[in-house]
């Protein structure tokens, strides 16, 4: 069984890509081809328990990432990470702790946990699971990397006119059936839209506080090939963080000029 499991991994290993700190990114398509020989791989999923318990990959383990990156993990094991966050921050934090701490077959679910879902292999859901969501600083770290995930706005336009979150678009539509049906139109198969964006992009959307922001998305990505996702407390949580960093760099009295902190 080891020698058979250690072929296949010598056949995979050139679409492998080698990230910078020795770890390596591995396709879902690779993943599934090593879950099924069983053995020496551990997928180790990062999120919290509660996010773990409505979908995960079936087989797979939790381990949050903070506590694993303190928790003593059997050498030997070929190990995939695998998160949902935007372009697998939290995996590759994760991965890199671990190459530092002398594992050598580390590797991160290139797409994550949506990428898994999509080409649909084996997971475990929940019936109360809708669909992935996005943090307020998760976005707002993303955007500032300048590698920016589709952003809809599918607020009320008198709530749209307090402020847009950069880089958003507005959809049209007189009520949320009409937003709704006007953005699965632009992600369907005939749509304009999805010729020009891959099927990996992420789309993350942004709904009014009174909206059941989850099971929206659920409804919208429904028989679409896209990873659509919500964020998480919608444009409240993304103004108030921004608010909070102000603060913080700030700190300064508004009306002396002195550039003397309070």
């Amino acid at each position: 069984m080891r020698k058979k499991f250690l072929v296949l991994l010598l056949a995979l290993m050139p679409s492998l890509a080698i990230a910078g700190n020795g770890w390596e990114w591995m396709k879902p398509s690779n993943a599934c081809e090593l879950m099924k020989q069983g053995g020496g791989v551990w997928f180790i999923d990062l999120r919290s328990p509660v996010s773990f318990e409505k979908i995960h990959i079936e087989g797979s383990m939790n381990i949050p990432g903070i506590e694993l990156k303190y928790k003593q993990v059997p050498r030997g094991k070929l190990i995939i990470l695998v998160d949902t966050s935007l372009g697998q921050k939290a995996a590759i934090e994760i991965a890199e702790a671990l190459k530092q701490k002398g594992h050598e077959k580390v590797y991160v679910l290139e797409g994550g946990l949506p990428a898994w879902r999509l080409e649909g292999y084996p997971m475990v859901e929940s019936d109360n699971f809708r669909a992935f969501y996005v943090s307020a600083p998760e976005l707002r770290e993303t955007l500032k990397s300048g590698i920016a995930p589709k952003i809809y706005d599918l607020r009320k336009e008198d709530e749209i006119k307090k402020g847009p979150i950069e880089g958003s678009l507005s959809v049209a539509g007189e009520d949320m059936p009409r937003k709704v049906a006007s953005l699965r139109s632009m992600h369907s198969i005939s749509g304009e839209l999805s010729s020009k964006l891959a099927p990996s992009e992420t789309i993350v959307l942004v709904f009014s506080p009174e909206d059941n922001a989850e099971e929206l998305t659920g409804n919208i990505s429904a028989g679409l090939n896209r990873d659509i996702r919500y964020l998480l407390g919608g444009y409240g949580a993304y103004v108030s963080l921004q608010a909070q960093k102000e603060k913080k760099v700030t700190g300064k009295c508004a009306t002396c000029g002195t550039g003397e902190k309070k």
